[in-house]
């Protein structure tokens, strides 16, 4: 027999096999003390824990799922960009079409020239913000837009004016800018006349 000190009293149990706290006899633990080292026993034997391992892959993939989702956010945003900065140039390009239109067929509705026009159409030919495909600027107006967070933001404007009749012309506006080291173009044509 062995005996066994649990708070304040002492227990007997056999010198083999489970421990004294475990064994329960007669008058040797109350009902609340067995609960209580029941409960202990059963929480250090618990095996049912997730391992290191089993740990460090969850987060891998949280991690990667993470990345995931920021990347969707990245090229939403630059598209969203994008299409803004394409419906700006579209109104630009409205703007100097309504402009043209107001000129008359007469000799005022000209191509862009250095110097000439209404803006003043100056060289923009090695202008970093304009784009050189399909083919660069070489005269026209330079449209500056606070845009989003972008003070300042580029837009390149060209009037080209090709004579298809005597009292016909056909206007067309381009407009291109540069976003991300991209040169994006958007062209509007019509035909004036009497």
């Amino acid at each position: 027999m062995q005996t066994t000190v649990l708070s304040g009293k002492i227990f007997n149990a056999p010198a083999f096999g489970a421990p004294s706290y475990l064994k329960r006899g007669k008058g040797e633990l109350t009902g609340g003390e067995w609960k209580y080292m029941m409960e202990r026993t059963a929480l250090l034997n618990n095996k049912k824990g997730f391992t290191l391992v089993e740990v460090m892959i969850a987060m891998i993939v949280s991690l990667l799922v993470f990345f995931a989702l920021m990347l969707t956010a990245l090229v939403s945003i630059d598209s969203n960009m994008r299409n803004n900065l394409r419906d700006e140039a579209a109104n630009i390009a409205a703007m100097r079409m309504r402009d043209a239109r107001n000129l008359l067929v007469a000799p005022n509705l000209i191509s862009d020239t250095v110097g000439v026009g209404t803006p003043p159409a100056v060289d923009i030919s090695g202008n970093a913000d304009c784009p050189t495909t399909p083919a660069p600027f070489a005269a026209g107006v330079l449209e500056r837009r606070n845009f989003r967070n972008i003070p300042g933001f580029t837009f390149c404007t060209n009037r080209t004016v090709v004579v298809i009749a005597p009292d016909a012309r056909q206007v067309t506006i381009r407009v291109g800018w540069r976003w991300k080291d991209v040169d994006y173009n958007h062209n509007i044509s019509t035909v004036v006349g009497r």
